[in-house]
């Protein structure tokens, strides 16, 4: 264990040793009962919603799951641990149950050169039938740039991003670094394939608009070094011209 955290505040500092490691832990032992309580199966359009996490995995506020992925948000950051479908593997001859074949996968999604720890705040509260208490579609990071608010969203099979620009905000700031991808790549559509080994994970080209406006349009992302994606956002000038995102 002692060689665990180790590595861990290797690669990501020492502040962050002890919630990395409870994180990929309970995901990892808990994925089976994850599976088993889940929501019956949507469609694959079907918004993802997040829940509070109240303290129980240390510096994670908000946690939502997925049949292939989790995600577990921090002020610091956004960790997505990669994952099968998991379901039980049935009893062996002797009546002896198999252990689940929980095998798990972890990026860490944290933007670069931002204002750090940052405010992260829940968006549009839904009550869900299946369970008690609130869950949100969307988690915000407040301030996370200068006049920048970054929101967070996703469903079954990929992940989204929208950035909020105050008025005179600067567009081209915006970096995020996927620490754990072997491969990223830029499809037809725009979106970033981030491969981790054998799993995988879409990140949705990003949408922009300015604070106060209805109005969002498509961005773009800039593969650059070191696992990292600037997001290009189209000069606030040229707004009519840059296409309005569904």
């Amino acid at each position: 264990m002692m060689q665990t955290s180790e590595s861990a505040a290797h690669r990501g500092g020492k502040f962050r040793v002890a919630g990395t490691f409870w994180i990929v832990l309970a995901s990892v032992a808990g994925a089976a009962m994850l599976a088993a309580n889940r929501a019956p199966a949507r469609s694959i359009e079907s918004p993802i919603f997040f829940r509070k996490m109240a303290g129980q995995l240390g510096p994670v506020l908000y946690s939502a799951e997925t049949p292939s992925f989790d995600l577990f948000i921090s002020r610091q950051e956004t960790d997505v641990v990669l994952h099968d479908e998991i379901a039980p593997a049935g009893e062996l001859p002797r009546g002896k149950i198999t252990v689940v074949n929980a095998y798990a996968t972890v990026l860490r999604l944290r933007f670069v050169n931002a204002s750090l720890p940052t405010s992260v705040v829940p968006l549009a509260p839904v009550r869900r039938s299946h369970l008690a208490q609130f869950s949100y579609a969307a988690v915000a990071y407040r301030g996370i740039y200068a006049g920048t608010d970054v929101i967070l969203r996703g469903n079954r099979r990929r992940v989204s991003f929208q950035v909020i620009l105050s008025p005179g905000a600067d567009p081209n700031h915006v970096v995020l670094q996927l620490a754990g991808a072997t491969s990223i790549k830029l499809n037809a559509h725009g979106d970033a394939m981030i491969h981790s080994g054998r799993d995988s994970l879409v990140l949705r080209r990003p949408v922009a608009s300015i604070k106060g406006s209805k109005r969002s349009f498509w961005g773009a992302y800039k593969l650059e070094s070191g696992n990292r994606l600037r997001f290009i956002i189209p000069a606030l000038a040229s707004q009519s011209s840059a296409g309005f995102a569904d």
